[in-house]
């Protein structure tokens, strides 16, 4: 029985893996001779007529099982949008894309080239350094609101901000209607 791993999933040739080239798929052979051996994370994402698919951008390469060294992987693709975060003024904040992903044998960690305003930053950035701008924050519903109520202190004329729960006052609701589904919905709500 054949365990096949689990994918899409990251993985580097840091060697050529055989004699020959009888693990690529021939029309790739040319190509692969370019890219391989080398420290690019390639993303494998799937097993098709006896070959692997493996993506490093837009350049696509089929291959056999061969000597793939896995990687972990960290989300981050190439031409991924992404925020360099200050880290306590270790790196300038930017916006910029991914350009590169290679693996850096010494330390086991995959290094991530930066291209922001047109111009290459000249030195890798580890994944803690980096946010994908495309992440969604959700706020959780509050179950109550609030408001700033100003009380007199008692000591001078300083006065205290506390937040306390306020009921608020019924909204009318026919508004919700043109939010909602539109003028048209709420004439016939009225009729």
């Amino acid at each position: 029985m054949t365990l096949w791993p689990d994918m899409p999933d990251c993985g580097v040739y840091l060697v050529w893996p055989t004699e020959g080239s009888q693990w690529i798929h021939p029309e790739d052979a040319e190509l692969a001779s370019q890219w391989i051996p080398s420290t690019r994370v390639w993303r494998r994402s799937r097993w098709e007529d006896g070959f692997y698919r493996i993506h490093y951008g837009n350049q696509t390469i089929r291959v056999r099982p061969s000597m793939w060294h896995r990687v972990n992987d960290e989300g981050f693709s190439i031409g991924d949008p992404v925020e360099i975060l200050g880290r306590f003024l270790e790196n300038e904040p930017c916006i910029g894309k991914v350009v590169e992903i290679r693996f850096h044998k010494p330390s086991g960690r995959i290094h991530y080239t930066i291209e922001s305003r047109e111009l290459v930053l000249p030195r890798p950035f580890l994944t803690e350094d980096l946010r994908r701008l495309n992440e969604k924050v959700h706020l959780r519903v509050s179950d109550f609101q609030s408001a700033i109520v100003p009380t007199a202190s008692g000591a001078g004329d300083e006065l205290n901000l506390q937040a306390d729960k306020v009921e608020m006052p019924a909204q009318d609701d026919s508004h919700q209607a043109d939010r909602d589904h539109g003028p048209k919905a709420h004439q016939e709500r009225r009729e």
